[in-house]
């Protein structure tokens, strides 16, 4: 007899359009040829259409995620640079400051005795929280 042995459903072949789109309900992708929108009639996307779209999206979702990466990496190594720079500055800060103390305390007019051994002791404890 001319009968199917099987009877297939439409929508368990791969070529249904019976999937929505990701997102905004436009397609993200391009049909088989490129020229048309896939599911461009109901809206639908077929099995191979929808795979192709969401491997679209995580291609797009890897390579903003290696794009941020690569942006991180770089701000960190502006934040060592200038942690760097800073660090540098600090210490020729506290180095005139204590340049300026210690040339105030040897000159003539100066103070002495124990305000001097306090300005140097203060002096080094800020040298020595720098390194």
């Amino acid at each position: 007899n001319g009968e199917p042995l099987v009877t297939v459903r439409p929508n368990m072949l791969v070529t249904f359009k019976q999937y929505a789109t990701h997102g905004t309900g436009e397609p993200t992708l391009y049909g088989g040829s490129g020229d048309e929108l896939a599911g461009q009639g109901g809206g639908a996307l077929s099995a191979e259409e929808k795979i192709k779209e969401l491997q679209r999206l995580v291609d797009t979702s890897n390579n903003e995620r290696e794009r941020l990466l690569k942006e991180l990496e770089d701000v960190q190594a502006d934040k060592v640079s200038m942690e760097y720079l800073l660090r540098e500055k600090l210490e020729r800060l506290v180095q005139t400051e204590i340049e300026g103390r210690l040339e105030a305390y040897r000159s003539p007019t100066g103070a002495g005795g124990a305000d001097a051994t306090d300005t140097a002791s203060a002096a080094a404890a800020m040298v020595a929280s720098l390194a």
